[in-house]
């Protein structure tokens, strides 16, 4: 799978839980080498989380294996003039006074395009300057004060290409909740709740980045496609939208973008994370 300069997926990650096995591509940290710049072109402006992955023995059927497709191509073109940028920070909870960060995401279109772009960021990502993705979270004593630290580590990535306009700050709340009023999410023909989710993603190890990432990238994939399959109009989806008010102080603005983007039903989709790896000399 080609991500951005010359990374390539070649070892799989195997968990079984429950009797149910999931497998996963992992990243070889040994031969991974990121050439060039990073221009980020990412996704969507309904996909505002990232979760996690399980395919639980209740849900029924037959042990199943996930194997997320392999083929994604990311646009490596500089973003145009227009370019809308979402940068999404995901936490564990926003009523923790300094919540612990778990995932982040840029989310890009172009206004008028059915083509969406979402890319993921390994928490330790190296920042040019010696820092890590996280290490510019921690500066701040609060969320609201790390996440213009988040924004400054996108600039510092993308060398200015990427500037975010719109910021959501998403907790496992907002997650359940939108999981699970979109009736779950389909993995192998199988429907899965935000219980189950949550109860795979917390048996990776909080500090195995790149794994956690690449399971949030199943997962966007199958929200995706069960956003795709709801039967929107202005209304419904603007009541959807009503519970990002207090994710975003952008919530009103993603809501007209959202609408502005009707209908989903034959949008494209492109997701994948950025692999931590050492720059070329």
């Amino acid at each position: 799978m080609r991500i951005i300069g010359e990374a390539q997926v070649n070892v799989r990650f195997t968990a079984i839980i429950n009797g149910c096995t999931l497998t996963l591509p992992k990243l070889n940290d040994n031969s991974l080498i990121m050439r060039g710049k990073l221009i980020l072109v990412a996704v969507v402006t309904v996909a505002f989380l990232t979760v996690g992955i399980c395919v639980g023995r209740g849900l029924g059927g037959s042990d199943p294996t996930v194997v997320p497709p392999t083929s994604t191509v990311i646009p490596t073109s500089t973003p145009p003039s227009g370019q809308i940028v979402i940068l999404l920070i995901g936490v564990d909870s926003r009523t923790h006074p300094k919540p612990t960060l778990e995932f982040c995401w840029v989310i890009t279109f172009q206004a008028g395009n059915s083509q969406y772009f979402l890319l993921g960021f390994p928490l330790d990502m190296p920042v040019p300057g010696g820092n890590r993705l996280l290490d510019y979270y921690s500066r701040g004593r609060s969320l609201d004060e790390s996440t213009p630290f988040i924004k400054e580590a996108m600039l510092t990535l993308s060398e200015g290409n990427l500037n975010p306009q719109y910021v959501i700050v998403a907790d496992r709340q907002l997650v359940s909740s939108l999981v699970d009023d979109l009736g779950g999410i389909a993995i192998n023909g199988q429907t899965v709740s935000s219980q189950a989710l949550f109860a795979f993603y917390d048996t990776i190890p909080g500090t195995d980045y790149e794994k956690r990432v690449e399971v949030q990238r199943v997962a966007f994939q199958a929200l995706t496609e069960a956003f795709k399959r709801q039967p929107w109009s202005e209304a419904s989806l603007t009541d959807f939208m009503q519970r990002f008010q207090e994710y975003s102080a952008d919530a009103s603005a993603l809501t007209q973008l959202a609408v502005n983007g009707l209908p989903y039903t034959e949008a494209q989709f492109y997701i994948s994370p950025t692999p931590t790896a050492t720059p070329a000399p």
